[in-house]
């Protein structure tokens, strides 16, 4: 089962108050990449239940305030929408934050990959 957010249609992403220095979604949840997934691909049914996709059913994500559009993108899901990208990173929410501030995502490895934060300055190696 797909687990889907507010910003299911078009979702901002945006840069966490404070000298945090992290991206958000609407909800102010952090987002986050896997190392070397790209498209979404190494991530499959039973990750996204740990980290929820963010998607775009309708239209192209929209970056806010201190967020640099160009590295906002998007790719094609096999089960439909658009996987929603930064920097050339398919990127998701962390089930285990519960709730905007938190970011006990980042630097958890497990049988899928590396996980991090995302950063305004994170960029495909």
């Amino acid at each position: 089962m797909e687990s889907a957010g507010p910003d299911e249609q078009a979702p901002q992403l945006s840069l966490a108050s404070g000298p945090a220095g992290y991206l958000t979604d609407a909800s102010g949840a952090a987002v986050y990449f896997m190392e070397g997934n790209y498209d979404g691909s190494q991530c499959d049914e039973t990750c996204e239940r740990a980290w929820p996709p963010v998607v775009a059913s309708n239209g192209k994500a929209q970056a806010g305030t201190g967020i640099d559009g160009a590295l906002v993108s998007s790719a094609p899901r096999a089960k439909g929408g658009q996987h929603v990208t930064y920097g050339g990173y398919a990127i998701y929410r962390y089930a285990g934050d519960q709730g905007p501030g938190r970011t006990s995502g980042d630097g958890v490895k497990d049988k899928w990959g590396q996980w991090h934060v995302v950063r305004p300055d994170t960029k495909r190696k």
